[in-house]
């Protein structure tokens, strides 16, 4: 088991670590995709639109290009 660390709003990034993953691990066959962030917002207040993005961007949208790159090989 291994880690790498990469920035999934990045699509440089994510290319650069699917080569790098593919190079290092020939029979890679398992990928646990995790991202997240937790930005600081007041939930008492009207909502942060940008954050709101930002987060969901992130959170929900961000594993999605790596285990896209990671299916073409």
């Amino acid at each position: 088991m291994d880690s790498v660390e990469l920035d999934v709003a990045d699509p440089e990034n994510i290319g650069a670590v699917t080569k790098k993953l593919i190079a290092d691990y020939q029979a890679l066959n398992v990928l646990i995709n995790n991202a997240g962030i937790m930005l600081i917002d007041d939930a008492g207040e009207k909502i942060d639109d940008q954050l709101l993005v930002s987060t969901i961007t992130t959170n929900l949208l961000g594993p999605i290009p790596l285990t896209s790159a990671l299916r073409v090989y």
